[in-house]
C-alpha cells in the first residue's frame, strides 16, 4: 500500500512539474510562428480507429471537422520516425491532404508539415502548414525542441486536479468582489451548422461528440482571455462552456453574448455564431456551489 501511495505521489508531483513548465499550446505555436497547425490525436470507438484534431491554432470549425479519418488513411502516409516529414504543392505532395482542412484554406496551402510522437506504431501528428500567403512563412524548430511541449500538452489533458486548483483559487478571489454570476455558453446549435456540410466517414454519435468537444475547446481557447481572473470558465459537455463573472454591476445579457458571437466568428463563421446562445444560470454566493456548477453545471 505504501508503496502505491509512493509512486501515486510522484506521479501527481511530476504531473504538476509538466503543468507548470508546459506552454499553452497557442501561446507555444505563436512563439513559434505557427500560424496554422493543429494536434491529431488517436481516437478508439466501438466502430473503428479515428484520428481527431484535440489540439488547433488557426482553423476554423470545418477543418477540426474534416481532420477526422480512419486510422487507415495514415497507413504508408507518415514514416514511423520522430521527425519533421513535409509535403510541397509546388511539387504536388500535398494533393492526399487536402481533404483534411476546410473549404477556406483548402487551395491555399503551400506546404505541410507532419511530426509524430509519443508513439511509433499509433502516433500523435502534429500538423502545421504554410499558405500562399507570404507572411505566413515557417522557420521548422528542431524536431527535438517540439516533441516535449507537445508530449506535454497530450499528457495533461486529463489532469483536471491542477484545473481545479486554478478555478478555486479564481472563485476566491471573485467572491471577495461580488456573488458569482453564472452563465451557460451553448454553442451546440452553432457547431453543427459550422460542420453541417462536413460529410463523415462513420456516422458515429460518440464520433460528432468528440469533434464537437474539440470544437467547444478551440472555442473557449479564443474566449477564455475575456473573463480574465477572478472570473473563471470551462469547457463542458455537449457543446457547453461554463462561465463565472465576478462583477458588482448587474452584467447585460444581450451586450455579452454579442461580444462573445463577435470574436467566434472566424472559428464557426458568420452564418453559424447567429445560433450561439448565452443562458443566465443564476447567482450563486459560495466557493463550492460556484465550482460545481462550472464542473459539473
Amino acid at each position: 500500500m505504501a508503496e502505491i501511495l509512493r509512486k501515486h505521489g510522484l506521479l501527481k508531483r511530476a504531473q504538476t512539474m509538466l503543468f507548470e513548465t508546459t506552454p499553452k499550446f497557442t501561446v507555444w505555436a505563436k512563439r513559434n510562428g505557427f500560424n496554422h497547425c493543429g494536434i491529431l490525436s488517436p481516437l478508439k470507438l466501438s466502430d473503428g480507429d479515428f484520428y481527431l484534431m484535440t489540439d488547433s491554432f488557426g482553423f476554423n470549425a470545418q477543418t477540426i471537422a474534416n481532420a477526422v479519418v480512419p486510422k487507415s488513411f495514415w497507413d504508408g502516409k507518415i514514416a514511423k520516425s520522430f521527425d519533421w516529414q513535409c509535403f510541397s504543392s509546388a511539387f504536388n505532395e500535398t494533393e492526399p491532404y487536402k481533404n483534411l482542412f476546410g473549404e477556406d484554406i483548402r487551395n491555399e496551402i503551400s506546404s505541410i508539415n507532419f511530426l509524430p510522437f509519443l508513439d511509433k506504431n499509433e502516433p500523435h501528428i502534429f500538423m502545421a502548414i504554410e499558405t500562399n500567403d507570404e507572411e505566413d512563412s515557417i522557420t521548422l524548430p528542431p524536431a527535438a525542441e517540439c516533441i516535449p511541449v507537445l508530449k506535454g500538452t497530450v499528457n495533461l489533458k486529463g489532469f483536471e486536479e491542477k484545473t481545479v486548483e486554478k478555478l478555486d483559487a479564481s472563485i476566491e478571489a471573485g467572491l471577495g468582489i461580488s456573488s458569482a454570476n453564472l452563465f451557460i455558453l451553448s454553442l451546440k446549435n452553432s457547431i453543427a451548422r459550422a460542420i453541417s456540410s462536413v460529410k463523415f466517414d462513420v456516422e458515429h454519435k460518440e464520433l460528432q461528440e468528440a469533434v464537437s468537444q474539440s470544437i467547444a475547446e478551440a472555442a473557449h481557447i479564443i474566449i477564455a482571455p475575456l473573463f480574465r481572473k477572478p472570473n473563471a470558465s470551462h469547457v463542458g459537455t455537449n457543446g457547453e462552456i461554463k462561465i463565472a463573472l465576478f462583477a458588482p454591476e448587474e452584467q447585460d445579457e444581450q451586450i455579452l453574448g454579442y461580444h462573445i458571437a463577435s470574436n467566434l466568428v472566424e472559428l464557426l463563421g458568420e452564418d453559424a455564431t447567429k445560433n450561439v446562445l448565452l443562458l443566465t444560470a443564476g447567482i450563486c454566493p459560495n466557493k463550492k456551489g460556484t465550482l460545481d456548477f462550472l464542473l459539473h453545471g
